[in-house]
């Protein structure tokens, strides 16, 4: 990243693009985000994350695999002393010790194909004596998804 724009280093542009404070404060990316909030930075037609250049420009390369995690937890901050190095597991597993693991259960999971209303139908029929095979035809689903409703083997929201 030795490249110029008009005179201006890519360093100096990337530091225009955040508000500096002390290392102990987050330096928040004042310039464009990408998905999720993260900080987005162009260069040579490619959109790289804010953070992990942060990384690179003040702490070093970053090995192949290896994800740039936060210790403030704010995605837009691009403090070096706030990165750490660590592997896709190990900021999972961050995440979760500090509570912030997103639990979709039910509707509220943007993968779901069934309402609250549909499993509680899917159960009445069963116990009304309908075939798994045609409640599973009913709800356009796989008869081992009904058959999991049904015996209350996967999490949802309805009791």
């Amino acid at each position: 990243m030795i490249s110029k724009r008009k005179g201006v280093s890519v360093l100096q542009r990337f530091e225009s693009k955040f508000t500096k404070g002390t290392e102990d404060e987050c330096w928040e990316w004042t310039a464009a985000t990408r998905g999720l909030g993260y900080g987005g930075f162009k260069e040579s037609y490619v959109t790289h994350l804010a953070h992990r250049l942060s990384y690179q420009f003040y702490v070093g390369e970053i090995p192949e695999g290896m994800s740039v995690c936060h210790t403030c937890d704010n995605r837009k901050c691009v403090n070096p002393s706030h990165l750490w190095l660590g592997t896709l597991t190990d900021n999972n597993v961050d995440r979760a010790s500090k509570g912030r693991s997103a639990r979709r259960l039910g509707e509220d999971n943007n993968l779901t194909k069934l309402t609250e209303d549909n499993v509680r139908d899917i159960r009445e029929l069963r116990a009304g004596g309908k075939p798994v095979h045609k409640i599973a035809e009913e709800f356009n689903i796989h008869r081992t998804y009904a058959s999991g409703i049904i015996n209350r083997r996967y999490r949802t929201e309805v009791a």
